[in-house]
Order: C-alpha cells, then structure tokens, then sequence
C-alpha cells in the first residue's frame, strides 16, 4: 500500500499552535468590534434623533408662521368687508372697489414679505382673477391670462374650506418674467364666517432659505444629509444634492436606503401636525470605517505575540523536532518493507518510550512477516489440492453414470472402448504434477466428449481445436473438465434438442492464451453462476494460481452459454483488461 505523504511534525506543531490561537483571536475580535460598532452605531443614532427632534420642533414652529400669515385678512376689517362686497357682486368690481381692496391689503402684506427674507411673495385669487400680489422679483408682474381657476391648489384650497394647504416645491409661473427659483407656498381659502363660503384665496411663497439656516449648524460624526419632505413625499429642502434618490425609498419604514450606488443608514422624524418628515442619511461605509481600526488594532497585537510565541517555540523545541521527524522516517522505512531498520538517540529525551517501543515492532514484524510467508506458501498448496480433489469425485460420479446408461443399453462394444477411455482419462487425472499441457488437456476432454457422446448419440456433436503454437503451453491440469462437463449435463441434455458443442485454443500475446467453451444449450440466468460448484472452482482456482488469470461467462435463458478464459503464461506481460 503506497503511504500517504504527510507533514513534518513540526509543520503539524506550528499549524496546531495558529489554529489554536487564530480560533479565540478571531472570536474575541468580532466580540469586541461588533460590540464596538453596536455602541457606536447607537451613540450615532441617539445624536442624530435627538438632533431631529430640534430640527422637527424648528420646521414646526416656522410653518406654523407661514399658516398664520394667511389668516392676515381676517385681521382687517376693511379688506374683509371688500372682498364680501365682490363676492355678493359676484367678483365684479370697479376701479374705486379695486383701489380700496389693495390699500386694505397693502400695508399688511407689503410689511410681511419687507421683514421677512423668506417669504418670495404672495397672492390672492378671487372667482380665477388675481385680485392682488406682491413679490421680490424685480420689474415682475401676474400674467394676466394665467389660468388660477384651473391650478390642483387653487382648487384644493377651496375644497378645505378654510384650513391651510401646503403646496410642494414649485415655480412661480404666474409671473413674467419669473426669476425665482422653486419656492414652497401655503394657500388657504378666505370664508365669510358666517356662510362659510370662500371669498377668496390667498397663497402665500416661501424660499428655503429658512432651512438652510436652520440646518446649518447640525453636525454629525459622519458624513450626512440632511433632507426636509412635505406631506406628499416631495423633496423640500436638502443639504446636499440628491440626484438619482427614489422619494418613495424615504417614505419606507427601513432602516437602510441606497442612492448614488452606496448604502446609506436612515433616521427619520415627523414634523407634528403639518405631514412633513425629517430624514438624515448616514453613509455606512462612514460608520463602518471607524470598526476598521479595531480590526487593525487586534490584528497588530495578534502578530506581535505570534512572532513572540513562535522565538520562543523555535528556540524550545528543535531537539523534540529532530527526534520526532527520526522516527517518523523510520516507520517509512518499516512501512516500505526495511524491518531491519532502528534508531538510537544520541541522547535520553521525552520520546525514548515511543523509540523503543517503535524498534521492537521492527523486530516482531520481520519475526512475523518470516513466519507469515511460510504460512501463506502452505496455504496456498492446500487450497489447490483441496480444489483439484474436489473436482475428481464429481467428474467420477458423472462418468459411472454414463457407463451405468451404456450397460442398459446393451451397448456392449461400446462399453469396452469407453472403459478404455476412461483408463486412460484416469491415468491422465491420477498422474503427478498439478499442470499440463495444452495438448494433453485436450487429448484428456476427447476421451470425456467421446463417453459422454455414447450416450446422447445424435444430440451431442463436438468439435475441439487448437493453435499448434499453444500445444506446449503449460496449464493447470484438469482445469477445463468442469466446464465441458457443466455445458453437457446442464446446457445439452436439458435441452431436448440436438446441440453443439465448440472448444477453441489461440494465442493473444507470448505470454497469455484464450479458451473458449461454446454451446447452444438452454443456457441459465448468470445470476445463478454462484450455484453452479464446478465454475465457482475454476474461478477460484485460476485466482489462486495467478491473480491476472480470469474468467467470464456469457450466459442467458434458451441462448446457450460462452466460456472464455485467459491464461497468463510463464512469459511476461502486461496485464490483461479482462
């Protein structure tokens, strides 16, 4: 059996020694940084929510100036007894009415957006006219053919009926030229408070600037962005730009959000009463970097012992090696068949018992190999005469059977010459020598073929021949008679039929032969081959005498049976596929 290589022991120290410490480092690492990141993770997050909660509180707080800053009609009296004048005249004015609706409005709403940077300008809409506006652009006018009628929050507004409408980040497109860039609005419908039917509605624009004041001073410990949503989802405001980020991710409940084509870590918080969110975005490569240092860190101090631990091995342990690696290339030598080899060390150490232990397993393995050979030898002769004694008494029992069924028959000459026939088989049989040649085997099975042909007359022919080349060649006597015998008794006289019986010899190689038995018999299922005693022993004899020999039977119900056999001769060779 070819020995597997396998490692030095040292090799096997070494490796042990890094599994042994590499497991616990690797385990106490991810321990520590996970736990890290746990604890960091939510240092982050508390910072962060408790930073929306003021940024929420803020937002709060300036919409709800932006609401009370439509309420602005209800506190003049003069403007609101106007507009109820031209809503009862059904929006139909004249230049006096118009004059006295302006200077109620005027002073008010020109004070709003002069204090105030944020606000961009506002609006009031009476039955789809412009009744009144105001605004920052400069030399900027209401298009006087703008469809207000037609505008979602000019009817959303009357459809509240009085409670304020926040309209997303849009342009200011009811004004030529329009300068400004998007602003945000709330409109509210204007109602006489008695019939609660709107007079008119009022929107006022606001830029963002109030956001970026706000939000200027947060400050993280990783990198951020810090996006403002109204009520429908939509982008107010961010701290920077987010191109390519899905509004709809913001709205989901999940913790983790992807734009731009990295991950990012979300918290969010509404903003009380108005619909609107706050969402800071974390970039988590950012948080993660921080485990990186930790990971480096417990990687360092690993290296640095292990360098330690291996000084320290190399220095303790060469001799132990030594003696080990000693050993181990004398069990190779043991193993490969030296069992004359032996170690003696130079000096007294650790592994003396296992190297006298190993020296006297060499000395009882050569005792027993020695021995061992012996038995083999003798074994292997009496399997073979054990093999060949069993197939005389059945080839004898079969044969006086046949001279039993010539003297029923009167058959009184032929009985004669089978007697003859038969001495001389039994010469052949009971002769020294357990080979033969090929030509005496089969001089041997023309006598059987012939007794066994006096008895099944028509119902047997035979034929046997052979190339004059394999006449010398030396095989196992009486190797063949169990299988010409097992084709007559169970595969012809069966059948009922006239059959035929073949027997060939021809050389494949120098040193190897081919015999094939042939007969048109009944056949059997090959399944059944172990049954049959006299193949079971041609096979097991023909191993014992070469392994290389071999044996194969082609066989089926009603199809007749082919025997082949091929004999490794005294000759060299390679060994056959059989």
């Amino acid at each position: 059996m070819k020995r597997l290589k396998t490692p030095k022991f040292s090799f096997s120290l070494i490796l042990n020694f890094l599994i042994s410490t590499l497991i616990p480092f690797v385990l106490v690492t991810l321990l520590i940084a996970n736990l890290y990141k746990y604890n960091y993770t939510r240092d982050v997050f508390n910072l962060v929510d408790n930073s929306l909660v003021s940024i929420s509180q803020n937002i709060y707080l300036y919409l709800s100036e932006l609401d009370r800053a439509t309420l602005t009609p209800y506190y003049n009296e003069d403007f609101f007894a106007t507009l109820k004048h031209i809503k009862e005249s059904s929006g139909r004015q004249s230049v006096l009415e118009q004059a006295q609706l302006e200077n109620s409005l005027g002073y008010l709403m020109s004070f709003i957006r002069y204090t105030r940077e944020d606000i961009a300008g506002s609006i009031i809409v009476a039955g789809g006219d412009c009744i009144y506006s105001t605004t920052n652009m400069v030399d900027s006018s209401v298009d006087p053919g703008y469809p207000f009628s037609e505008q979602e929050w000019y009817r959303e507004a009357l459809a509240l009926k009085g409670r304020p409408l926040f309209v997303s980040p849009h342009s200011q497109d009811y004004y030529v030229p329009n300068t400004n860039p998007q602003v945000i609005s709330v409109a509210r419908a204007i109602v006489n408070l008695r019939t609660r039917q709107p007079l008119c509605v009022i929107k006022v624009d606001a830029n963002t600037v109030i956001f970026e004041k706000v939000l200027q001073d947060i400050v993280f410990h990783v990198p951020s962005t810090v996006i403002v949503t109204d009520q429908s989802g939509h982008v107010v405001y961010s701290t920077l730009p987010v191109d390519g980020l899905d509004e709809a991710d913001l709205s989901r409940d999940s913790v983790k959000i992807n734009y731009g084509g990295q991950p990012y870590l979300k918290r969010s918080q509404p903003v009380r009463d108005y619909g609107w969110n706050v969402h800071v975005l974390l970039k988590e490569s950012a948080v993660n970097s921080n485990i990186f240092y930790i990971y480096a860190t417990a990687f360092l101090l690993y290296l640095v012992g292990l360098l330690t631990a291996l000084a320290f091995y190399f220095w303790r342990s060469r001799r132990l090696i030594h003696t080990v690696d000693t050993i181990n290339g004398l069990l190779e030598q043991i193993q490969n068949g030296n069992f004359k080899a032996r170690y003696t060390p130079d000096s007294p150490n650790e592994l003396k018992l296992i190297i006298d232990s190993v020296n006297y397993i060499a000395e009882m393995l050569e005792e027993r190999m020695e021995r061992e050979y012996q038995m083999a030898m003798e074994q292997k002769t009496f399997q073979f005469k054990a093999l060949q004694a069993q197939i005389n008494p059945h080839f004898l029992f079969n044969t006086l059977n046949s001279f039993i069924a010539l003297n029923q028959m009167s058959m009184r000459s032929e009985l004669e010459s089978a007697i003859y026939s038969l001495t001389r088989m039994l010469r052949y049989s009971l002769g020294e020598g357990s080979t033969s040649t090929v030509a005496q085997e089969l001089e041997f099975l023309e006598n059987y073929c012939m007794l066994q042909k006096l008895r099944f007359q028509k119902r047997l022919e035979y034929r046997i021949q052979y190339d004059p080349d394999t006449g010398q060649t030396r095989i196992p006597k009486l190797l063949l008679q169990p299988l010409v015998e097992n084709a007559i008794i169970h595969g012809i006289e069966p059948s009922g039929q006239n059959c035929h019986l073949n027997l060939s010899v021809f050389r494949l190689s120098p040193s190897r032969i081919m015999i094939t038995i042939e007969d048109d018999g009944i056949g059997f299922d090959q399944e059944m081959t172990t049954r049959h005693m006299g193949l079971s022993n041609v096979a097991k004899r023909l191993t014992l005498i070469d392994s290389r020999n071999c044996m194969e039977i082609e066989s089926s119900p009603g199809e007749g049976t082919i025997i082949t056999l091929e004999i490794q001769t005294e000759e060299p060779h390679e060994i056959s596929d059989c």
